[in-house]
């Protein structure tokens, strides 16, 4: 015979949750006419059984051993409800009190379920720098006056970066980011100045992934111009991993490669 715990949500000592009594017999406190060992014929719902000084109530069993015992002839005993932990009951009635601190663990699982689903998705597109007198022309940009960017949106946290791709005798001095890895606000001004305010507010503001005051996937689409930083890439091409994901997910078509003149000369 053996003695184990049932183990709840609320042990947190460790010691006294598992096997208690390992399996042997088990001598009683006071012997009687069926030994000095406890057995079967001993044991009955309702009654104390002491070992090693430990007294335990026998409130219940299971199917099987009512079963066995009643086809014995061991007329078994009403079974008894098991006492309430009080403190048990104090914790399961403040587990259904939303506080801070659920909200924490709510926002951590929603976060951590993001990452696993979206952790290495990149969608990669080919840009170019408009000129400021080039922003009011209908007409397509040419690279001849032009920069060739590489724009990399990570699903996984909905940041963006802007690569400069460099051409041999360019003339220009070679840097190599136009914006590091960030969220990319549409109007940036406009949300530095609507972001002045307590500090929650603005965790609360920039928290918010589906936020319509950020570039989101949908946004980067084949032929659309975008503001980054007050300066104005028109998106020219994708790689094939990104025009199959919007297919597939988004349910867009992304056109093909838009040709400027250079290349068509």
């Amino acid at each position: 015979r053996y003695v184990l715990t049932v183990k709840t949500d609320t042990s947190f000592i460790l010691c006294v949750t598992g096997k208690l009594v390992n399996r042997t017999k088990h001598r009683k406190s006071v012997p009687n006419l069926y030994g000095e060992y406890y057995t079967w014929k001993d044991l009955n719902l309702g009654m104390d059984v002491v070992i090693y000084g430990v007294k335990y109530r026998l409130c219940s069993c299971d199917q099987y051993t009512r079963e066995y015992l009643t086809s014995l002839g061991v007329d078994l005993n009403h079974e008894e409800p098991i006492p309430q932990d009080p403190y048990e009951a104090q914790r399961l009635a403040n587990a259904q009190h939303v506080t801070s601190t659920t909200k924490r663990v709510v926002n951590y699982d929603r976060k951590l379920r993001h990452y696993l689903q979206y952790d290495g998705i990149k969608f990669s597109f080919r840009a170019l720098l408009i000129p400021p007198e080039r922003k009011s022309s209908s007409s397509k940009p040419s690279p001849s006056d032009v920069i060739t960017y590489d724009i990399n949106y990570y699903l996984v946290d909905n940041t963006m970066e802007v690569l400069e791709r460099h051409r041999p005798n360019n003339g220009r001095v070679p840097y190599p980011k136009l914006l590091a890895r960030m969220r990319m606000p549409k109007d940036y001004r406009a949300l530095l100045k609507s972001s002045i305010g307590s500090q929650d507010e603005a965790d609360s503001r920039l928290d918010q992934q589906d936020s319509s005051d950020y570039y989101g996937p949908k946004d980067l689409i084949v032929g659309s111009t975008l503001n980054v930083l007050n300066q104005s890439l028109y998106i020219v091409d994708c790689n094939e991993g990104t025009r199959q994901y919007y297919k597939d997910n988004y349910d867009i078509i992304q056109q093909d490669r838009i040709t400027t003149r250079d290349e068509r000369e």
